[in-house]
């Protein structure tokens, strides 16, 4: 019986990463659809993406907590973790197709800049190579950063949110 229970928490909180995602890779797809210029607009539709991750995030754990009487800030901290792991883990995945399939001309502009970059004579030649073994790893190297990025965030938002939604 309590397998079940554990099955079923974390095929919801799947889903709910799933959902959680779901905002990020909108707003990486309007980003990289629309090739927004501009300081201001990019930062706009960042902070769209953070305020609406955080709202999503924080219904979640809401929605989790309402469906016990009593619940921990242990417990919540937990669900919302694994709802960023898994979100993570979708949002990992699609900047490594980002950059490999859908939009590699990023990944072109990148390593251009790059080139740009040590062409100009700002980097030592040992620099040089380091970075020119860098820019083939790339897009594992952005698959990475990601993950342990989103985790990192849904860890500090886990928190905040968990210590509000508890209900001793």
């Amino acid at each position: 019986m309590a397998d079940t229970a554990k099955e079923n928490r974390l095929n919801s909180a799947a889903i709910d990463g799933l959902l959680l995602s779901t905002i990020t890779i909108v707003a990486s797809l309007v980003n990289s659809v629309t090739d927004i210029k501009g300081m201001l607009p990019a930062t706009m539709l960042w902070m769209a993406k953070f305020g609406g991750c955080i709202y999503m995030l924080n219904y979640i754990m809401k929605r989790y907590s309402s469906r016990f009487t009593g619940m921990s800030y242990r417990g919540i901290f937990k669900y919302g973790m694994v709802v960023c792991f898994f979100s993570s883990i979708v949002c990992s995945c699609y900047m490594l197709l980002s950059l490999t399939i859908l939009f590699p001309e990023q990944l072109d502009l990148a390593i251009e800049q790059i080139n740009t970059m040590m062409s100009s004579g700002a980097l030592a030649s040992a620099d040089e190579k380091a970075v020119e073994l860098m820019i083939v790893k790339l897009p594992k190297i952005t698959f990475v950063t990601s993950f342990i990025y989103y985790n990192i965030i849904g860890a500090v938002m886990c928190s905040v949110i968990a210590n509000f939604t508890k209900k001793d």
